[in-house]
């Protein structure tokens, strides 16, 4: 879609095509850089704040994955960890 808009658009403001790729890509790539930190920060955070709610969260990891590294399938079947989640978005 980037590339589409880039090049029907004849760059934004008389740049380049490419400047006008990269600049978005950057923009994106740092904004989403800070948004992880941010919901990872508030995860950790609040899982220690609560210990049930962490050893829930594990306890459905380890079931769920075993001693596989988790995949797409296996992290939308997980329940608790995306109860976890959800309720730490609105905080980031």
């Amino acid at each position: 879609m980037l590339l589409e808009g880039a090049k029907s658009s004849g760059g934004f403001n008389g740049m380049p095509h490419r400047k006008f790729i990269v600049d978005k890509c950057k923009t994106i790539f740092f904004a989403g850089h800070e948004t992880t930190a941010l919901v990872t920060s508030w995860s950790l955070m609040l899982l220690a704040l609560q210990p049930d709610w962490q050893a829930r969260a594990h306890a459905e990891v380890l079931e769920i994955c075993e001693d596989k590294p988790p995949d797409a399938d296996m992290l939308r079947s997980m329940k608790v960890l995306t109860m976890v989640i959800q309720e730490i978005l609105p905080l980031s």
